[in-house]
């Protein structure tokens, strides 16, 4: 390969890091410079106090199945969207209640995010609270050693 063709190949952007907001944050040029959005929903799995695992949630449309599950969470409804765009109501509890059974089979409390300024956090009791106010802060931006499998048990099994 000639040194013009190396020069006029296109290349990937990789992500930058940049002062954004007075911190160093990595933001992603392919984005026009902004951080990438996050999905919703996503799951936000309470691992011990102040850590927390961050779970996103495949979408599907579907006869009704949910997964909760490290890196597998999907649910699966016919119809997963209301008019609006938003998660429908009908998948809405079929998640919910997959997320309660989570929680009281692995004792770890879990918090479904449905926008920036709304979640469900489900305890383990049984109880559902819908709150405002999506947990945030914690450990952050480091990832968690793949041990750390809220689904499994300490033999590793589901």
């Amino acid at each position: 390969m000639s040194a013009h063709e190396r020069d006029t190949e296109p290349r990937a952007v990789k992500p930058q890091l940049r002062v954004v907001d007075g911190s160093r944050k990595r933001i992603d040029e392919r984005q026009g410079g902004r951080r990438p959005q996050p999905r919703f929903p996503y799951l936000v799995v309470r691992l011990i106090a102040g850590v927390y695992q961050r779970e996103e949630i495949d979408i599907r449309v579907g006869e009704p199945e949910v997964r909760i599950g490290y890196r597998q969470s999907y649910v699966c409804h016919p119809e997963p969207y209301s008019e609006t765009g938003a998660i429908s109501p009908g998948c809405r509890e079929l998640l919910v209640q997959a997320v309660l059974t989570a929680v009281q089979k692995r004792r770890f409390r879990m918090c479904l995010v449905w926008a920036r300024d709304a979640c469900t956090f489900c305890e383990r009791d049984g109880v559902t609270v819908d709150s405002k106010e999506p947990p945030s802060g914690g450990v952050g931006g480091t990832p968690l050693p793949v041990e750390i499998q809220f689904d499994r048990d300490q033999e590793g099994t589901a």
